[in-house]
């Protein structure tokens, strides 16, 4: 099981993680998916297509239906997010700043 990042630093105030939305907890991903994972927590948003040998290894985290679809269609897409910073309110996708 490769590890990956599920919460990223608020760029506004720095003082809050804030967890991603969109990422079954847990999941066993190989090396290249985690790598695309972090990638897109950091970003603030993503898509990440998970194998289906990945879907297979985590079955709990999906229903019957997506289990077939990932298998039928090459994989399962997960849609990542970073929600608003709870102390700040800063949106995590708007890290550019122009100071």
């Amino acid at each position: 099981m490769s590890t990956y990042i599920t919460q990223v630093a608020c760029p506004g105030c720095g003082k809050d993680l804030v967890e991603a939305k969109g990422l079954p907890h847990g999941l066993d991903v190989d090396p290249e998916t985690a790598n695309d994972i972090d990638d897109a927590v950091e970003e603030g948003e993503g898509r990440v297509t998970l194998t289906p040998d990945e879907v297979r290894r985590n079955e709990w985290n999906f229903t019957d239906d997506e289990i077939r679809d990932a298998k039928q269609q090459g994989g399962h897409q997960l849609n990542i997010w970073v929600p608003e910073c709870n102390l700040c309110g800063t949106d995590q996708d708007s890290k550019d700043t122009d100071d």
